[in-house]
């Protein structure tokens, strides 16, 4: 699903790439303060992250703009697929849920390849 979406050297993260990011910020109780944008948001973007909270499009329409960020992970399971989300009511977690991969428009958000 993801194949060419990244330039080379980049690609989608997996949501076990995405825990692992939660877990090393402290984990899910702290990690999405640490990720979400210290301007226009409610955190402190000590990770570099600077997630903002642009919504998403759903059946021709746009909701959460302001309120949420949602991130596509490369991981599916069946037809869905693993997103994570930032939200201004969970000031402070992650959250991952399964979307239908037709239904939304979220951010793809590539990250440079590493080896440990």
């Amino acid at each position: 699903m993801t194949e060419g979406i990244c330039p080379s050297g980049w690609h989608i993260p997996s949501d076990e790439e995405f825990t692992q990011l939660t877990d090393f910020l402290g984990g899910e109780s702290v990690a999405g303060g640490k990720m979400k944008d210290d301007v226009q948001w409610n955190g402190s973007n000590s990770s570099g992250w600077t997630g903002l909270p642009g919504g998403y499009r759903y059946s021709g329409g746009f909701d959460s703009n302001g309120d949420c960020g949602y991130w596509w992970s490369a991981s599916e399971s069946g037809s869905y697929s693993w997103v994570r989300l930032l939200s201004t009511t969970t000031t402070m977690s992650t959250e991952r849920a399964t979307v239908g991969t037709t239904a939304f428009l979220l951010v793809a958000s590539g990250i440079k390849n590493f080896k440990l």
